[in-house]
């Protein structure tokens, strides 16, 4: 399972909703996206304190629930919840990285993909996601746009 974070503006996620099995579509010309790859349950977990739900507690199914891109529907974050994961993005620091690496809820209960612990890759891979999103969710607030992700 792979997540991509593609910005979009208002008008063209609203499009989408209207019919979002048009979304991978769209999403193989998007001007801007961000790669999570397979540590999308690593970084997420990270993000909402140890939750299965991650980086999906801020997101919402884009139109109808039912459509199915791999895993699931498009999923959007937009106004409010755009502003929340910002600003946790914002809080977030390298020695919180690390001391959630090494917490016991983490340790005995791997994210994806690492099922068999986690390795020496995935302190460097969290700290280096966390700078990116960061930066990829700072410009999406600026330009006053949302987010559309989608894992195949």
């Amino acid at each position: 399972m792979y997540l991509t974070i593609y910005r979009a503006d208002g008008a063209t996620l609203d499009r989408l909703a209207a019919d979002n099995t048009k979304a991978s579509d769209w999403a193989d010309d998007a001007p801007a996206s961000l790669d999570i790859d397979k540590g999308w349950d690593l970084l997420g977990r990270f993000l909402a304190d140890n939750d299965a739900a991650g980086l999906f507690d801020w997101a919402v199914p884009l139109g109808d629930e039912t459509t199915d891109l791999g895993y699931g529907p498009p999923l959007t974050i937009r106004d409010a919840e755009l502003t929340r994961l910002a600003e946790r993005l914002e809080a977030c620091t390298a020695d919180a990285a690390r001391a959630f690496l090494t917490s016991p809820a983490t340790t005995a209960d791997p994210p994806y993909p690492f099922f068999s612990g986690l390795d020496d890759d995935a302190e460097p891979w969290l700290l280096d996601m966390l700078t990116s999103l960061r930066a990829f969710v700072r410009d999406t607030v600026a330009a006053n746009d949302g987010l559309l992700l989608i894992l195949c």
